[in-house]
């Protein structure tokens, strides 16, 4: 049995970008990489969506056969970890200035009334 979809190609620079109607023996899902023969070189595609196979034989279009998937789970996991990664990292170092300003106001508040004021005002905002 044959599965047919939609796959998205764009260029390097997004200027050529096209659809094409491909044809694989295992079915796959959005997002998925494949790889297809294109003017005699192999181009990765990214699956949009499922074609209907009636309307590709009833009409004879045109397909591309998928030659290969590309696995792309343990990339996009690695990639994830980066990002959630950096986010933690971000809030830490937010914090961090955060107790570092404190520490300093608290210095300064030992020694003027009205900061004393103040510092304890914002401390019991919390």
């Amino acid at each position: 049995m044959k599965f047919y979809y939609v796959a998205n190609y764009s260029d390097l620079y997004g200027d050529d970008e096209r659809n094409f109607i491909c044809e694989h023996d295992h079915e796959l899902s959005k997002g998925d990489v494949v790889v297809i023969e294109l003017s005699g070189k192999f181009v990765t595609l990214v699956i949009e969506e499922k074609f209907d196979e009636l309307e590709v034989l009833v009409q004879r279009l045109s397909t591309k056969k998928i030659v290969a998937v590309v696995d792309t789970k343990s990339y996009l996991h690695e990639k994830e970890k980066q990002i959630k990664k950096q986010a933690l990292l971000q809030e830490l170092e937010a914090k961090s200035k955060e107790v570092k300003m404190l520490e300093s106001l608290r210095k300064i508040a030992g020694n003027d009334e009205q900061m004393r004021e103040m510092l304890s005002k914002y401390e019991n905002l919390d």
